[in-house]
């Protein structure tokens, strides 16, 4: 049997790009470049933020990556820019929201010379032409960068699965019956003592480590956790940094984005996405949005190629607006 093919078999993968250092901690991120980019070509940029329940993941880690994502990146000859930031409960909210402010301004103070220096001046970036998205918690830090960062001259965000409004009951109420991605329901009492056994080993101690990444199946049992007791919304506090409905209530204005949830999704509710729209309806009507709700578990667009009909549709959508023509 043949392996599977690399998602990122269509890119020129470059990592380890430091965009700011944290106590001694560099936080990374990577590049990718369509192989398919002729010499002289200026790109388009696409970010991706990756997803993990705020508390796991990393800038690389592939099966979070949607395939028509990567397929529609090439497609339009995009560079995709993907960055780590600091993780829960090590770290708050706050700090994540620190590090994507951060980012963007690393972003169009560093990015072109990266990319000239690593393609040896074959491809320039359009630091006008600029996208991002993100799966997850991926989808909550590109909408979040839209409505905090208005010098990244974002011109289309694409949230899949967001958890927008994460003061849902979802989020905020325990419900140990719930059946998380298939899973089996937790049992009483486990997942609080999962949470508080982390706590005391890794953020209750007198030094808390710095941690920007991790490999998904260590901290999934925790996010899974924070799920079951209902506290993901205590972990990720309630500043109006960044909290996204609060944030829309402040807005002027809004870049165009594109939503894309599953109806079925066990992680992050519908209502999370959905209360955000109809919020945004409310408030900034003249935004531009679409919508995709998906029959489909968190995560169901994965492996989704570019040709699915709702794919198809939500791209003719943010077609209008990124990337624009040259």
């Amino acid at each position: 049997m043949s392996a599977p093919v690399s998602k990122f078999s269509s890119f020129n993968v470059h990592d380890d790009f430091v965009y700011k250092n944290v106590d001694g901690v560099a936080i990374k991120t990577a590049i990718l470049v369509p192989k398919s980019l002729k010499p002289g070509t200026k790109a388009p940029v696409l970010v991706h933020m990756h997803g993990g329940g705020f508390m796991t993941g990393n800038r690389l880690f592939e099966p979070w990556f949607a395939l028509w994502f990567m397929q529609w990146a090439e497609s339009v000859g995009a560079v995709i820019v993907s960055p780590d930031h600091r993780l829960l409960p090590e770290s708050s909210s706050e700090d994540m929201a620190d590090d994507i402010v951060d980012f963007w301004s690393w972003v169009h103070a560093n990015l072109s010379a990266e990319v000239s220096r690593v393609t040896s001046g074959a491809t320039e970036v359009d630091l006008e032409n600029i996208a991002v998205g993100g799966e997850s918690a991926g989808g909550f830090l590109s909408v979040l960068s839209a409505l905090t960062c208005p010098n990244a001259k974002i011109k289309a965000v694409v949230c899949q699965y967001g958890p927008l409004d994460y003061e849902v009951p979802w989020f905020t109420q325990p419900n140990h019956q719930r059946s998380i991605m298939g899973a089996p329901p937790a049992e009483p009492g486990k997942p609080e003592a999962v949470i508080q056994d982390y706590l005391t080993r890794y953020v209750d101690v007198e030094k808390i480590a710095v941690r920007t990444e991790s490999r998904v199946e260590e901290l999934w049992p925790l996010c899974v956790a924070y799920a079951h007791a209902g506290k993901l919304a205590g972990a990720l506090g309630r500043s109006d940094k960044v909290m996204p409905m609060r944030l829309i209530e402040k807005a002027e204005s809004l870049p165009p984005i594109w939503f894309v949830h599953g109806s079925g999704d066990t992680i992050v509710n519908p209502d999370c996405t959905m209360n955000f729209v109809n919020k945004v309806k409310k408030l900034l009507p003249q935004t531009p949005m679409h919508v995709s709700m998906e029959p489909g578990e968190h995560g169901f667009d994965g492996g989704v190629p570019l040709d699915e009909k709702w794919v198809q549709d939500g791209l003719s959508f943010v077609s209008q607006y990124w990337p624009l023509s040259s």
